[in-house]
C-alpha cells in the first residue's frame, strides 16, 4: 500500500517470507510430523504411575502432582489426545493434558504404555531408542502404514 521507496522491505523479500508463511499452514509436507523412532505400533512412551511431575496451571505456575495413570481422550473434534490422570487432594478425578506436564526434579522416570491393553513395560525389545528425552506424543507411535 505504501510506494515502493518507502517500504521497509524490498519486495523480492516480502514475497519470500509470504512463500515461507505460506509452508507453515497444517497441510505442508516439509513440517509434517513424522516418527521419531520404529518400534511396535500403539506403544507409547509416558510418565510411568506414581511419578511426581509438575503441571503448569491457568497463570503459568507449576504445581507438582503424582501421576495415576495416561489415558486416551477424544477432545470436541474426535482427536484423541494423551491425558494424565493424577492424585489429588479430594475425591475429584483430576486430569490433565500431557501438554501440560513438565518433568521437574527427580522423581519420575518414563514406561513404555499400551493403551488398547492397558500393559506398562520398562522396554520394549524391537523399539530403538530416540535421541531425545521426552515423552513421545500420540503422533509418534503410529507407523507409517496408519498415518
Amino acid at each position: 500500500m505504501t510506494p515502493e521507496d518507502q517500504d521497509l522491505l524490498p519486495a523480492g523479500l516480502l514475497e519470500a517470507f509470504e512463500g515461507w508463511y505460506a509452508k507453515l499452514g497444517p497441510e505442508s509436507e516439509e513440517l509434517a510430523i513424522t516418527p521419531s523412532h520404529e518400534g511396535p505400533a500403539g506403544w507409547l512412551q509416558v510418565y510411568a504411575p506414581g511419578s511426581v511431575v509438575s503441571r503448569r496451571g491457568a497463570q503459568g505456575v507449576l504445581v507438582d502432582i503424582e501421576i495415576d495413570s495416561p489415558e486416551i481422550v477424544a477432545d470436541p473434534d474426535g482427536n484423541l489426545k494423551l491425558f494424565y490422570r493424577y492424585k489429588a487432594a479430594s475425591r475429584v478425578r483430576a486430569m490433565a493434558p500431557a501438554d501440560q506436564i513438565e518433568a521437574t526434579a527427580d522423581q519420575w522416570s518414563f514406561v513404555y504404555w499400551n493403551p488398547e491393553t492397558g500393559e506398562y513395560q520398562d522396554e520394549i525389545d524391537d523399539l530403538s531408542t530416540r535421541g531425545v528425552d521426552r515423552p513421545v506424543s500420540l503422533v509418534d507411535s503410529f507407523t507409517e502404514l496408519e498415518t
